[in-house]
């Protein structure tokens, strides 16, 4: 008897699995109570195994750690993409969406470290052999959203959110010794 070799869990096959599930649920849903609590338990079980899944993918040791010589400061955001919102996490990863935000805000942030950015290659660099991405935490910004006329509209003010380091530029400070002005 041969035996196939056993391949990764990909994405991909998470999708295939939880694609089953939720047609074994459509067809179970005939078969009587018992059967649906099965089907249901199942089911919760692969949504929480898919969460897991992906926390491990946006998961490193120095996730949200504070990057070294770089200090906390106030920094403008921005999108490079035609000035459109641009999206804010709740964690230093792509996983969690918190909402959007417009660029030209001025903001009080911290350099973190967070998972690699896959649109911001020039952010990533290797530490204790893990790639990490340059990330900010912002203490307060105010998000958008779309409305049905397809305007963006205000949202509200979220604390403590993150950006990729790509949405943002170090606002220069004023100087307060005559000389520098000069």
């Amino acid at each position: 008897m041969r035996y196939k070799e056993q391949q990764p869990i990909t994405l991909r096959g998470v999708i295939r699995g939880v694609s089953a599930a939720v047609i074994a649920t459509a067809a179970l849903t005939y078969l009587g109570p018992r059967a649906q609590e099965e089907v249901n338990d199942f089911g919760e079980n692969v949504a929480k195994g898919v969460e897991e899944l992906v926390d491990n993918f946006h998961t490193d040791s120095h996730k949200g750690e504070p990057i070294e010589d770089r200090e906390k400061g106030p920094y403008e955001t921005l999108n490079y993409d035609g000035g459109r919102p641009f999206p804010v996490r709740r964690d230093p990863d792509q996983s969690r969406l918190a909402g959007y935000a417009w660029p030209g805000q001025i903001v009080e942030a911290q350099a973190v470290w967070g998972s690699a950015y896959e649109g911001y290659p020039d952010g990533m660099v290797e530490v204790d052999g893990q790639t990490l991405g340059e990330w900010f935490k912002i203490d307060k910004l105010q998000l958008v959203k779309e409305n049905d006329s397809g305007e963006y509209v205000e949202a509200g003010v979220v604390n403590d959110v993150f950006v990729s380091g790509n949405f943002l530029t170090r606002v220069q400070e004023a100087s307060d010794n005559q000389a520098d002005a000069q």
